[in-house]
């Protein structure tokens, strides 16, 4: 009997070193894992904040921009009013011209007594002759027709 006691003995000192050695690795494992999520937990806190700086300088920008189009759209509009004001004063050139076109021909048939559709193709030099004072000779034309 004493040499079961004592076998017992020593397997229950046996079994306690091993399970001091059990909880001993097991210990160390579970602080392993913790100084590990303590390490994801810290990245995870700076990216967070990494992203909301980045987001308030995205909405900062986003309020810059939004001001300067809305000035932007400010100043064509009032570009857009000054010249839809301006075009009420304009004149379209096409009638002046021709206008100007007519008088010019009225003018100039009445200078050399011809109507435009009498002399329209016709040698210029039958038409308006220019003569030197001095000599009282034709001068010389270099266009041909009218």
């Amino acid at each position: 009997m004493h040499q079961t006691i004592t076998h017992s003995l020593k397997l229950r000192f046996d079994n306690s070193d091993l399970l001091h050695t059990v909880c001993c690795k097991q210990k160390d494992h579970q602080n392993a894992i913790n100084l590990e999520l303590q390490a994801q937990i810290a990245e995870k806190d700076l990216t967070q904040r990494a992203l909301q700086n980045a987001k308030a300088q995205l909405e900062q920008r986003v309020v810059e921009r939004t001001e300067a189009l809305a000035l932007t759209n400010d100043i064509l509009h009032q570009e857009r009013v000054v010249s839809s004001d301006i075009s009420q004063y304009r004149t379209p050139l096409s009638p002046q011209i021709r206008w100007e076109n007519h008088l010019f021909k009225s003018i100039a048939e009445s200078f050399i007594s011809w109507k435009n559709s009498e002399v329209a193709g016709a040698p210029l030099r039958h038409i308006f002759q220019i003569k030197n004072i001095q000599h009282k000779s034709p001068l010389e034309t270099h266009s041909q027709t009218v």
